[in-house]
């Protein structure tokens, strides 16, 4: 495929946040993930949180809502 193909062509991208339930991801990557979903840059993306500690969909949710 040749870039403009690449481009044009929709793609879904995934995010793995590993330590999501942590302090820096609350207090920086997520905030900061939110300015860049909100610019014309952002593709879609999946995102998807991983740590030690249990936390169920919906609460993860809330967290990346929050």
């Amino acid at each position: 495929m040749h870039k403009a193909s690449l481009k044009a062509a929709h793609r879904i991208q995934t995010l793995v946040i590993l330590g999501a339930g942590g302090d820096l991801t609350s207090r920086l990557l997520l905030p900061g993930l939110a300015s860049f979903l909100a610019s014309d840059e952002a593709e879609d993306l999946s995102l998807v949180g991983v740590d030690r500690q249990e936390l169920d969909d919906a609460a993860w949710q809330r967290r990346v809502t929050d």
